[in-house]
C-alpha cells in the first residue's frame, strides 16, 4: 500500500543540476519533520537564502513549524502540511493535502533536507511536482529498512552520499546540512563550518516585554521542562531542588514555558516553585515565533535536549540543556561552550534511539540537580551577555 502511494519519476534520472540560474528558478524546498530538526537545518537553509537571494522559494513543512519558518525566511513562501501522528497511519495522508501538493505548479528544482526519511517523508517529496529532485542517501540503518519508502532513486534524481562520520565531534544533523551546502554552493568556504541560526527582530522583543510586563522587563531564567515524549524528559521535583539551590545563591525571577502538551511537566514545575518564587507561567501563552523572541529576551535557558535547546543554540543564548543516549551525536551535543552547556549522565548504551533497557533513564534522571544549579549558577555569574 506505501508504494502504490508514491508518485515514481515517470523517465530515467536528470542530468547534474545547474547551480547558477538562481534567480530564473522556481525551488521546493522540503523539510517535514520537527521544530528542532527544522532549527538545525537553518545550517543549510541560511547560506541557501543569502545565496540564492532572488529565486523563488516554496518551503514545505509541517505544522507548527510554519510559524518560525516565516518569521525567519518571510519572502518565501511556507506551506504547511499536516503533523505526522503516527509512522503506519501517516502513509495514508488525507487526500485534500496529497491533492494540494501535487497541484503545485511544477518546480524547476526539489531539495529534501531530510537524511532520516520514512515512507511518509519519501513520498511527500514524491507528489511535489519538479523537473530535478535532490536528496540524501536515506540514513536510516538497515535494521530499520521498514520505514523507508521503497525505490527511492526513482523518486530522486540524484541521492547525495552520506558524509563520513567517523571520527568527526560535529553531531549529524548539522553535517548532513553542510554536505547539502557544500554541494549546492562548493566555493564558499563558510560551508564546513557553518552552524544553525536564528534571528529576531527588536520589534518583536519589545512588543512580548510589553504583553508581559514588568516580569519579562529584567533578566529572568527561562525554564522549559517539557521534551517530545516523557522519557527525555527530567523529574519535576528533581528540577525544582536544582532551582532552589540556584534561587539560595542568587535571586532570579523564574519564567516557565512551553507548549500546551508541555503541561504535564509546566504545571507541576509552576506548583513546585511557589514556595521560593512567583514563577511566570507562559506555557501555552504563545506561538512558536513569540517563543523563539521569548528564549532570545533570557540571559539563561534551562532546558532538555529539545527544540528550546536547539533554537537557544541557534541564537546565541547561553544555555544549560539536560540530555540523554538516545540520539546522542545525532541531534546534540552542539555549540558546546563556556555558556553553552549540555549535561549528560555517560552510559556504554548510548544510542539507543531511546528503547531504554532500565526501568528509567539513568542517562538523564541520574544527574544530579546540584550538578544543574552549579553550571546555572556559573553561566548566570558570568553576566557577559547584554540584550541585542
Amino acid at each position: 500500500m506505501a508504494a502504490a502511494m508514491v508518485s515514481y519519476r515517470p523517465g530515467a534520472a536528470k542530468p547534474e543540476v545547474d547551480r547558477t540560474r538562481w534567480k530564473q528558478q522556481r525551488i521546493a524546498l522540503v523539510k517535514v519533520d520537527g521544530i528542532g530538526d527544522f532549527v538545525l537545518a537553518t545550517t543549510f537553509l541560511q547560506i541557501f537564502k543569502n545565496r540564492a537571494a532572488g529565486s523563488d522559494v516554496t518551503l514545505f513543512c509541517q505544522r507548527p513549524v510554519g510559524e518560525i519558518a516565516r518569521q525567519q525566511f518571510p519572502a518565501w513562501t511556507v506551506i504547511e502540511i499536516p503533523a505526522q501522528q503516527t509512522p503506519l497511519r501517516s502513509i495514508y495522508f488525507d487526500g485534500p493535502t496529497r491533492r494540494r501538493l501535487k497541484s503545485q505548479r511544477p518546480f524547476d528544482l526539489l531539495v529534501d533536507l531530510r537524511a532520516y526519511r520514512n515512507m511518509r517523508d519519501s513520498a511527500v517529496a514524491s507528489w511535489i511536482p519538479a523537473k530535478t529532485k535532490i536528496a540524501l542517501q536515506n540514513a536510516y540503518p538497515e535494521s530499520q529498512a521498514w520505514v523507508k519508502c521503497p525505490a527511492e532513486e526513482r523518486i530522486y534524481d540524484r541521492l547525495l552520499p552520506l558524509p563520513d562520520y567517523a571520527g568527526s565531534s560535529t553531531v549529524r544533523d548539522i553535517q548532513n546540512h553542510r554536505l547539502l551546502a557544500e554541494y549546492f554552493f562548493p566555493n564558499l568556504p563558510d560551508c564546513r563550518s557553518a552552524l544553525p541560526k536564528l534571528a529576531v527582530t527588536q520589534l518583536e522583543k519589545e512588543r512580548l516585554v510589553q504583553r508581559f510586563s514588568p516580569k519579562l522587563d529584567g533578566p529572568f531564567l527561562l525554564v522549559c521542562p517539557g521534551a517530545s515524549s516523557p522519557i527525555r524528559e527530567y523529574p519535576v521535583k528533581s528540577l525544582a531542588t536544582a532551582i532552589f539551590q540556584l534561587l539560595e545563591e542568587q535571586e532570579v525571577p523564574v519564567v516557565i514555558a512551553g507548549g500546551k502538551s508541555d503541561a504535564r511537566t509546566t504545571l507541576p514545575l509552576t506548583e513546585a516553585l511557589k514556595g521560593a518564587t512567583a514563577p511566570l507561567n507562559l506555557s501555552g501563552q504563545l506561538n512558536l515565533a513569540e517563543h523563539v523572541a521569548l528564549i532570545s529576551l533570557s540571559p539563561a535557558v534551562l532546558t532538555m535536549e529539545t527544540a528550546h535547546a536547539h533554537i537557544a543554540g541557534a541564537l546565541g543564548v547561553p544555555a544549560v540543556v539536560i540530555t540523554g543516549g538516545g540520539h546522542y551525536g545525532i541531534f546534540a551535543p552542539w555549540a558546546e561552550s563556556q555558556n553553552f552547556r549540555w549535561l549528560v549522565n555517560p552510559l556504554p548504551c548510548f544510542g539507543c534511539g531511546w528503547r531504554c533497557i532500565y526501568d528509567r533513564p539513568l542517562c538523564i534522571q541520574d544527574i544530579l540537580p546540584a550538578r544543574i544549579a552549579g553550571n546555572l549558577m556559573e553561566i548566570l555569574k558570568g553576566g557577559s551577555r547584554t540584550r541585542q
